[in-house]
C-alpha cells in the first residue's frame, strides 16, 4: 500500500475483529476496507484477510458503506496500524466468497473447513466430472470434454490428473501452445509428473522448437530415466536440431 499523506488520527481502535470496516487515505483517495478474517502466528505477526471498496474522494461515514462498490473482494495484508475505525458489519456468506477462492486455491484443507463441506463428496464430485469428460473425449467432443474437466478442476484444483487430460484435449486439437500452458499448471501441482513435462515437450517439437523439445525430454528423463518415449522423441529432436530442413513434426 502506498506512503499514507497523513495521520488520519487516534480513532483506530486495538483490536481487531473480523467484520470491522476501517479506511486509509492514500494519495488523495479514502480507500475503505473490510476485515474477513485474522490469521494470527506464534511470533505475534498477523494477516489480516480484506475485502476493499472502490476509493472515495472524500472522508467516509459508516453509513456509506451500503452504497459502496467493491474493488477487491479478497486481499491479505499485514495490518495497517494507522488505518482509522468505520465502523463494523457482521460477516455475511456473499462478503467471504473471494477468500473462499483463494483458500481453494491455497490451502485446501482449510477451505473445506470454512465453508463446511465433506471433503470426500467434493472428490467424488471431481471425479465424475473426470470421468464424465474422459468419456466425451474418448468420443471426439473435446470442447464438451474440456468443459468437465474444467469442472473437476474447479471442485478439487489440485487434481492434476484433471489438468493434464485437459492439456491431452488440448493437444487432439492441436492447440499446442494452450496445452503447454495447461501442462505447466499441472507441474504446479505435482511437479515431477513426467507425462506432463514430456508432453510439453512434444509440444514444442510440433512447434517447431526443437531446443526446448530437446530440453524437456532430458528433463523428463531426470524423472524418469527409463522413460522410453522421452528418450525416443529426444532422438528426433536432437536429429531436428541438426537437420531442421528434414524434419517431420508427425505424432
Amino acid at each position: 500500500m502506498a506512503k499514507k499523506d497523513k495521520e488520519l488520527g487516534d480513532k483506530a481502535i486495538q483490536t481487531p475483529r473480523e467484520g470491522d470496516l476501517y479506511y486509509d487515505l492514500v494519495d488523495g483517495k479514502f480507500y475503505v476496507y473490510q476485515i474477513l478474517r485474522i490469521d494470527s502466528f506464534a511470533n505475534g505477526e498477523q494477516i489480516h484477510h480484506l475485502k476493499s471498496y472502490h476509493p472515495l474522494d472524500r472522508e467516509p461515514v459508516e453509513a456509506d458503506i451500503d452504497g459502496l462498490e467493491v474493488f477487491v473482494w479478497h486481499s491479505p495484508f499485514e495490518p495497517q496500524l494507522k488505518s482509522r475505525y468505520l465502523g463494523h458489519r457482521d460477516l455475511v456468506p456473499e462478503d467471504l466468497e473471494g477468500f473462499h477462492v483463494y483458500l481453494k486455491m491455497t490451502d485446501f484443507k482449510r477451505y473445506i473447513k470454512e465453508t463446511r463441506q465433506d471433503v470426500d463428496a467434493v472428490i467424488k464430485r471431481a471425479k465424475q466430472h473426470f470421468n464424465e469428460g474422459n468419456r466425451l473425449a474418448e468420443a471426439g467432443e473435446f470442447e464438451e470434454a474440456m468443459g468437465w474437466y474444467d469442472k473437476a478442476i474447479d471442485e478439487f484444483p489440485y487434481f492434476y490428473e484433471a489438468i493434464d487430460n485437459k492439456a491431452f484435449t488440448l493437444m487432439d486439437l492441436a492447440r499446442w501452445n494452450e496445452a503447454i500452458s495447461c501442462f505447466e499448471d499441472s507441474l504446479k501441482v505435482e511437479p515431477r509428473n513426467v507425462a506432463a513435462v514430456f508432453s510439453i515437450g512434444e509440444c514444442l517439437f510440433k512447434l517447431g522448437e526443437f531446443e526446448g523439445a530437446a530440453a524437456r525430454f532430458r528433463a523428463a528423463l531426470e524423472i524418469e530415466p527409463g522413460h522410453a518415449l522421452s528418450s525416443e522423441w529426444l532422438a528426433k529432436a536432437e536429429a531436428a536440431i541438426d537437420n531442421p530442413a528434414g524434419s517431420g513434426n508427425k505424432r
